[in-house]
């Protein structure tokens, strides 16, 4: 009877932090990191975070693999006082850098909530991430399908970074060739047929041609031996940042945005969309050099400096804006001395004529006078002969 008492309390215990769901959408507290992203249908998934759980014999969750606003991914362990450690990754859209840092997440009894911290950044962007994660639930869309959310089935082995790279891989949207450059610099191309929706966030008509392009990046492997591709696409609709990992042995998913300098309130940054790319991906055939660069990228539009927060590279051509200004300056001034040498010159010609025309209206009237003295003299001297 000790021994039903102690296994039935066992299992209760089990099952009851199995109550914990495997897979959990928290919402993002509002501020910077929500912000970034344009409102719209395109975005709805930015005011989220995805939580993935593995258990322990315990019955609790040990290890997190997830994703935030389709933008962001994080895997680690989570330890008995529910906090979990987690390597994060991301591709910063402004300025095509990589991101790596570590996003600890101190989770909830009932794993509904958690504070989030972030620390040894590579990136200014991190700082943007809220203190606070909340409103927890697992009824939501793919909850079903921790693939889609999290980049993650549970149970499939670790495909590493070396499995993923100089293979060639193939999806309903299009294919792909990625291969490793140097040290995991990886460079690929790839064709993409973009959905109605995506045509038209593109502003192009709902069925628009396929597309070709090319990626650079780099990959690495998490602490788990798991690869993560951390790359820029380029093609001729402009440039935005991909994340890859393996789901499953055949698995790739990940997804893509793109960002915008301008789109903002006031000009400011944003993203303006992101799209996920879980059409599987399946690993085939080798890829070889050549078909890695076969869609070199043409050089990508320009792009700002991007929020504040995300320390964009200075610009290397552009001058200094205090120079702009006294090259502003200058011209002005140039120009102020121009125009009162033009108006001098205009006013002694003026005055020039006038004393020329006052002069010629003066000089007849005195040789009038000398005629009309003239004429008196004679006169008088011809009645002075008279009189004699």
């Amino acid at each position: 009877m000790r021994f039903c008492i102690t296994l039935c309390a066992a299992l209760w215990v089990g099952a009851d932090a199995r109550a914990i769901d495997p897979v959990m959408r928290l919402t993002l507290l509002d501020g910077p990191l929500k912000y970034m992203f344009t409102p719209g249908d395109d975005n709805a998934k930015s005011a989220f975070s995805y939580h993935c759980f593995s258990y322990g014999n315990d019955g609790m969750p040990n290890y997190v693999h997830g994703t935030a606003q389709t933008f962001w991914a994080f895997e680690g362990p989570i330890d008995s006082s529910r906090t979990a450690s987690t390597q994060l990754y991301a591709v910063n859209p402004f300025t095509s850098a990589p991101i790596t840092g570590t996003l600890t997440l101190t989770y909830s009894t009932d794993f509904s909530a958690a504070e989030v911290s972030v620390s040894g950044c590579s990136d200014a962007l991190c700082e943007s991430w809220p203190a606070t994660l909340f409103d927890g639930t697992s009824n939501f869309a793919d909850a079903s399908a921790p693939a889609n959310v999290c980049l993650w089935s549970e149970g499939s082995p670790v495909v590493s970074k070396a499995q993923l790279i100089d293979h060639t891989w193939q999806g309903d949207q299009g294919d792909i060739w990625m291969c490793n450059s140097s040290g995991y610099s990886v460079v690929g191309s790839f064709t993409h047929q973009m959905t109605p929706k995506e045509c038209i966030a593109e502003g192009l008509p709902s069925s628009c041609p396929l597309l070709t392009g090319a990626y650079t990046g780099t990959a690495a492997d998490t602490s788990t031996g798991r690869g993560i591709v951390l790359t820029t696409w380029h093609d001729t609709t402009g440039s935005g940042p991909n994340l890859f990992a393996a789901s499953s042995a055949t698995d790739v998913r990940g997804f893509y945005c793109k960002g915008n300098d301008r789109s903002g309130p006031m000009g400011s940054a944003t993203i303006e969309y992101c799209f996920e790319l879980h059409y599987n991906y399946t690993l085939n055939a080798s890829a070889t050099a050549e078909q890695c660069t076969n869609y070199a990228p043409s050089p990508p539009p320009p792009m700002g400096a991007g929020p504040t927060r995300a320390s964009p590279a200075p610009p290397t051509s552009a001058a200094p804006i205090g120079a702009a200004q006294r090259g502003s300056e200058t011209a002005s001034q140039g120009f102020l001395a121009v125009f009162q040498t033009v108006v001098l010159v205009l006013v002694l010609l003026l005055l020039g004529f006038s004393i020329r025309l006052l002069l010629k209206l003066l000089a007849p009237q005195s040789k009038d006078a000398q005629s009309n003295d003239s004429i008196q003299m004679i006169q008088s001297n011809i009645r002075g002969t008279s009189n004699l």
